[in-house]
């Protein structure tokens, strides 16, 4: 025989635009493997279901909490995993989106920091000189200066890098594409120790 509540429980519909569910959104989670070695930033949200369903345990969590009928759950800053991950280090690739993250949106003849849109690429040894479309030879410039330079080397326009373009260590943070690391995370993060 099935049993029915007496009272139907009420159904909370998921809404985008509600302030809350943009809050837990934004919240991000370092996740860790079995032998604490971070492996990625995940969404709150994720994290938490990980940790009810008894895949992960809470080490740190944010003071924003999550709401179901019957409770309230704390979202999760820093989760370990019950279990070892087997992965590799991907290699990042270097095309616009990774070149203008690498350099902070900064442009680095003149130093200002613009939106992505106001930002070229510009490779440091021209194209037409045989240059590469490597890490270390492109660089986010503003129109202006990359105009300026146009088809010669920084030291031909004497213009001066901010400071000399280099591949990003692959780390979580860097797969991630995250510009701030969270202070309850640093414990986790050994190149912040």
């Amino acid at each position: 025989m099935i049993s029915h509540p007496s009272e139907p429980r009420q159904q909370f519909p998921i809404d985008s635009k509600h302030p809350l569910y943009t809050l837990m959104a934004q919240l991000k989670t370092l996740k860790l493997d079995a032998s604490y070695r971070p492996i990625e930033v995940i969404d709150a949200l994720e994290a938490l279901v990980l940790c009810w369903m008894d895949k992960a345990l809470m080490l740190e969590c944010h003071t924003e909490k999550a709401y179901s009928p019957n409770e309230s759950f704390y979202l999760p800053a820093v989760i370990v995993l019950k279990r070892l991950v087997k992965f590799t280090y991907n290699n990042m690739q270097c095309n616009r989106h990774n070149v203008l993250w690498r350099d902070h949106n900064t442009c680095q003849y003149c130093g200002d920091i613009f939106d992505d849109k106001e930002l070229t690429l510009d490779h440091i040894i021209p194209k037409s000189r045989g240059g590469l479309n490597t890490w270390t030879n492109i660089v986010a410039a503003c129109k202006d200066c990359n105009q300026r330079k146009g088809d010669k080397t920084p030291q031909e326009v004497n213009m001066k890098l901010v400071r000399a373009p280099k591949k990003p260590i692959s780390n979580v943070l860097n797969r991630c594409k995250m510009r701030t690391v969270e202070e309850i995370w640093k414990n986790y993060l050994w190149e912040f120790k």
